[in-house]
Parts: structure tokens; C-alpha cells; sequence
């Protein structure tokens, strides 16, 4: 079969792929680098008829902007493609740029100056793997939370293109190659399948990525406050269940802080509610920096927050309690409001144990309420537990005999 047909059949297949993404991505717009990947498998549809007509019209064509368009361009698009789904806010890297400065007047010389077909493949398929090899990196160093294994995925199917481009050009060398293209050798057919195969690998991987990225989406968006970046209260409570069922197992004691801004509702009053939203986010902004990385910090209500501590007993409780409320009375009072006046701001907090003697959650809801409620009432910006100021007398007994603690 002539290498003709071989092209025909890519430029077929490949331009199906072309039109089903396009059309996913039109379709669905929050599903991300679709539409990158679809100028991808564009540029190798219009590449592979370009060369299919060598011969035909005169050889700039063909052995230059087709080639530039299926081994630079295109994979500019397939990078931007990556970049877009990881994140990133840029779309085209200065590697890139780099390699199209060096592959434009790099195959020239060797078209028209050498006109050497074996030169050509050498040096585009060097400078081709490295641009394979730039996008499988930056999917290697930027893996993501749940888009782990697609991740891996594309980047080996791209390490593994990458390495057949090295691979094809040390092979070109040494073997040499027919400088009639279709007279096709055996390297040339592995290469158009692999050629053929491997774009279809790594799009399966990136909308594998996508896919995975949008339901990630869609649960943090059930997960999260809007406004707030932190949990919401459906997500916090379904924490604390498992935090329930891992003390069941374990016996290992959690505890649960409420944080009540003070005043919020003469701060919205006197300042509006915008001003009051940046209160409530520069508040959850300095919970968060003070707190472990397995703490969980959400949003109950208003302007009230609440603070899961795994394996944390009441004295550690209290500690970390009385460090959330110095940070916000010590904070240098943010200047949020529209004339730059600093707003004080100060939190009270009730403090909760699970000790196993509660019957469910909703007990020890009420008992951090019932600490918050105490530390309110006697003059905010406190620390109390369901008994006391900074101490609970019942629970600390109840630590006595399960842990030994002696409460100071």
C-alpha cells in the first residue's frame, strides 16, 4: 500500500476526531482544552492533505507548512491544551517558541539548501520529541487531586511518543531512508501507524482529564461556600460523620470549635453588606492560615464558622481556640472599607469534645452552641466549652478517666 493511502486513512480518521471534540466542546463548555484539542487534530487533518499532494504542488508546501503545521503547530495547540486543563494561566510556553524559531529556518536549510530527506527526519523528529516531551513534564509536575491516574495516563502515552521520535531519528541515521516518500520503508510505516495511534492515545487522556476535572468541579461547588472558599454546612456535617465513624473505631477523641464574628450585624449596618462579605473573608482567610492542614474549617451560617479538629482532645481543643481568636483580636485590623477606615474585629468561640458519651452529632452541635452562647453572654471575644471559660470541669473529668489528662 503506498504511503498515499496510509495518509488518506489518518486524514480520515483524524479529522472524525477533529469534529466529535469540536463538537463535545461546543457542546459542553466547561469541559476544558476540548477545544485546544480540536486545532490539534485540525492542523493534522489540513497537515496530512498538504502532504498527500506531494508532487503535485511545489515542495514548500508539503515539506514545509505541511510538516510545520503537524509537528509544531499542532502540538503548540496540544500544550495549550495542557496548560488550560492544569491550570495554568498561560497558553503558549517560550520552549515552544523556541523549538518553532528553530525547526522554521532548521528545515529549510535542509530542504533547499542539503535537499536531504534524511536530514529532514532526523532533525524534525528531534525537535518534535522535545516538544512531546515538554507537554508529558508539565502533566507530570502539575498532577491534581482526582486527575491523577488520567493525568499519568497522557503523560506516559506522550513519554512513550516522545522516546519513538528519539528513537526514529537514531534509527534514520544509521540506517539511512528512501529519499522517494512513497516508497515507504518499514520505519515509515511504524511510523504512520504510531503516528496515527498516539494522537488518539493522549486525546483519549486529555478528555479522560477533562471529564475528570468538570466532576471535580461539580464537587467542590457542592462542597463549598461561594463566597468563602471553605466548606459549606452539608459538606462539614458529612465530615464529622466520618470523624464520628473513624472515633468509633479508634476511640480516638475529635473536638468541634464555633466562631461567632462579634458585632457583625452593626458592621453591616454601619457599613453595608459589601463591606460585610470582606469581613467574612478576610475572617475565614485568618482561620484557615491558623489551623492544620487536616483541620477542616466551613461556613454554618451567617457569620458563623465552625472548625473540625481530627484526633484533637479538649486541651489541645482549647489551645488551638484560644490561638483562632488571639489572631483575629491581634490582627492589624484590615482596611476593607470603602474610605480605608479600619474595622476592629473580634470572634467568640465555643469549644466541644466527642467523648463517646453523646448520643449523635447533633449533641455535640448543641453543646459548642451552648459554649458560644456563654462566651457571648459574658462579654465576647472568649474561649468558653458548654461549662465554662476555657475549661469544662465535666469533660475534663471524663478526659481524666479515659486519657489520664489533669486538667489545670
Amino acid at each position: 500500500m503506498e504511503t498515499r493511502l496510509y495518509l488518506m486513512a489518518a486524514m480520515l480518521i483524524v479529522g472524525c476526531g477533529c469534529i466529535g471534540f469540536l463538537i463535545v466542546r461546543i457542546s459542553n463548555p466547561f469541559l476544558k482544552g476540548l477545544g485546544w484539542l480540536a486545532a490539534t487534530f485540525a492542523c493534522g487533518v489540513l497537515s496530512t492533505a498538504i502532504l498527500s499532494l506531494d508532487g503535485h504542488i511545489p515542495r514548500f508546501f508539503p515539506e514545509i507548512l505541511g510538516n510545520f503545521l503537524s509537528d509544531v503547530v499542532a502540538y503548540m495547540f496540544l500544550n495549550a491544551a495542557i496548560l488550560e486543563l492544569t491550570g495554568s494561566k498561560r497558553r503558549i510556553t517560550w520552549f515552544s517558541i523556541a523549538l518553532a524559531a528553530l525547526w522554521l529556518p532548521g528545515m529549510m536549510v535542509f530542504t533547499f539548501a542539503h535537499n536531504s530527506h534524511q536530514l529532514r527526519v532526523e532533525f524534525g523528529s528531534v525537535v518534535f520529541g522535545l516538544q512531546v516531551l515538554q507537554s508529558a513534564i508539565i502533566l507530570v509536575r502539575s498532577q491534581e487531586k482526582g486527575v491523577r491516574v488520567p493525568c499519568l495516563f497522557t503523560a506516559t502515552v506522550l513519554f512513550a511518543f516522545s522516546a519513538f521520535n528519539f528513537l526514529r531519528a537514531g534509527l534514520t541515521a544509521v540506517q539511512g531512508l528512501p529519499q522517494d516518500l512513497f516508497a515507504p520503508s518499514p520505519l515509515q510505516i511504524v511510523s504512520i501507524v504510531v503516528y496515527l495511534t498516539a494522537p488518539l492515545g493522549f486525546a483519549f487522556g486529555l478528555f479522560w482529564m477533562s471529564t475528570a476535572k468538570l466532576r471535580l468541579s461539580f464537587e467542590q461547588l457542592a462542597s463549598t461556600d461561594p463566597l468563602l472558599g471553605i466548606a459549606n454546612r452539608r459538606y462539614f456535617r458529612s465530615a464529622c460523620e466520618k470523624e464520628l465513624a473513624r472515633y468509633q473505631r479508634s476511640g480516638e477523641a475529635f473536638s468541634l470549635l464555633v466562631a461567632d464574628i462579634d458585632h457583625f450585624k452593626r458592621i453591616n449596618d454601619q457599613h453595608g453588606h459589601m463591606v460585610g462579605d470582606a469581613v467574612l473573608v478576610a475572617v475565614a482567610k485568618n482561620l484557615q492560615t491558623h489551623l492544620r492542614p487536616f483541620d477542616l474549617l466551613g461556613r454554618w451560617g451567617g457569620e458563623e464558622f465552625v472548625v473540625l479538629l481530627p484526633a484533637c482532645p479538649l486541651p489541645v481543643a482549647l489551645q488551638v481556640a484560644k490561638r483562632l481568636r488571639s489572631s483575629i483580636e491581634e490582627w492589624s485590623q484590615p482596611e476593607i472599607t470603602p474610605s480605608g477606615t479600619p474595622i476592629p474585629i473580634t470572634v467568640s468561640l465555643g469549644v466541644a469534645t466527642y467523648l463517646g458519651v453523646e448520643p449523635t452529632l447533633d449533641d455535640l452541635f448543641r453543646r459548642a452552641d451552648k459554649a458560644l452562647y456563654r462566651a457571648k453572654s459574658a462579654g465576647r471575644n472568649r474561649v468558653y466549652t458548654s461549662d465554662g471559660p476555657e475549661g469544662e470541669q465535666t469533660a475534663n473529668n471524663a478526659l481524666q478517666s479515659l486519657y489520664g489528662y489533669h486538667g489545670t
